[in-house]
């Protein structure tokens, strides 16, 4: 990400959540954020065990992985309006994700493709979508929605199979 970041011009600001694998990795970041000349616009926050109190307002949400399962902090940005740029990991965020509507995603690895969506957004904000459709676009992921899926699910095998089966 900030090989990426490096390759965007104009207003900018990234609030960095976490604290990597250890001292040695935010040592290295840093010195490379350095070397990269982009430092000064880095907010290195540590961690946080309330990461949205510590973010007051963002803009964007982006995650940077190679592998993620069901990556929760799609949604939970999602639900506060945020839209996402995600790597398109093999499994996860294209589940959540809807090009355009709540966000975008990019290829694994590709730090042109994570750069090149990043200063379209810079050089017009009004790419991103509304927060009440980013918001609108999880609502399925709701535990009220969850809940009631499952439930149903239940129901069906219960009609399904016989009541007798499960009593």
């Amino acid at each position: 990400m900030l090989r990426a970041l490096a390759e965007v011009e104009g207003d900018w600001r990234l609030d960095l959540i976490g604290t990597g694998e250890g001292e040695d990795d935010l040592i290295g970041l840093h010195a490379l954020a350095g070397q990269l000349g982009i430092a000064d616009r880095l907010n290195w926050l540590g961690w946080q065990s309330d990461p949205w109190r510590a973010v007051a307002t963002a803009d964007l949400l982006v995650l940077c992985s190679a592998f993620e399962g069901f990556p929760m902090i799609l949604i939970e940005a999602m639900a506060r309006g945020v839209p996402c740029l995600s790597s398109d990991c093999s499994s996860g965020p294209s589940d959540i994700i809807l090009h355009g509507q709540n966000g975008w995603l990019y290829p694994v690895g590709d730090g042109g493709a994570l750069a090149g969506r990043i200063q379209n957004l810079v050089r017009d904000r009004t790419l991103l979508p509304p927060a009440h459709a980013v918001r609108a676009s999880v609502r399925m992921f709701s535990s009220n929605m969850v809940f009631g899926r499952i439930r149903r699910a239940i129901e069906a095998t219960i009609e399904r199979f016989g009541r007798r089966r499960y009593a």
